[in-house]
């Protein structure tokens, strides 16, 4: 039976649309981009005296989100993902601090997603790259060109993924997909704050 894959991302339907900034986590990094935590490199100097400030008492989830969309897990999803050995994972400790208290929660992590890969099938996918034609100051940026501007629709190609089951996609790098197993075993364990979106694949079966 062909795999199953699905897009994971944040997802909170408890909140009013006028509160999902306050739902945001605010992190200060140092002496790093969030480009440097989303292209699959491993963080040699990562400053575990880094903080993410959250705003709501009592309404953090397992799987939420930074302003500059890094993923943050809780203590109970970060001790899933370990028993699941997601070996393409570099789990980055910080100090989740309320904004104006100052109280602070142990255990949460940066999660660094250190697989990406091509596996957008071009002929069936809805998309647009990045041009000369379209991307301001090129010259300053060509690591850009032929990467994705807009991915609309997204098709993936199963035989570029092999065995990954959890894996950014190169490109579109806020794109997580993770296999269907994983999502059942996140699923099973009751973990909160992220939803699944099935993605469709070829060679069809």
């Amino acid at each position: 039976m062909k795999a199953a894959y699905f897009r994971w991302d944040q997802g909170r339907s408890d909140l009013a649309p006028n509160d999902r900034e306050e739902w945001y986590l605010e992190i200060e990094l140092r002496n790093l981009s969030k480009w440097d935590l989303m292209v699959g490199r491993n963080i040699s100097a990562w400053d575990g005296e880094t903080i993410v400030y959250y705003n709501i008492e009592n309404g953090q989830t397992d799987y939420s989100f930074t302003n500059i969309d890094l993923p943050v897990y809780s203590p109970h999803l970060f001790q899933l993902m370990r028993e699941l050995k997601m070996e393409d994972i570099q789990y980055l400790p910080v100090r989740l601090k309320h904004k104006e208290s100052g109280r602070e929660i142990k255990g949460y992590h940066i999660a660094n997603y250190l697989r990406m890969i091509d596996c957008l099938d071009r002929e069936h996918s809805v998309y647009e790259i990045w041009t000369k034609e379209n991307l301001l100051f090129w010259e300053k940026r060509s690591y850009m060109l032929g990467t994705f501007r807009d991915v609309r629709k997204a098709v993936l190609d199963i035989t570029r993924i092999g065995d990954a089951r959890l894996f950014r996609l190169w490109g579109w790098e806020m794109m997580v997909i993770v296999r269907e197993d994983v999502k059942t075993a996140i699923e099973e364990a009751g973990i909160t704050g992220g939803r699944f979106t099935r993605l469709e694949t070829t060679p069809s079966s």
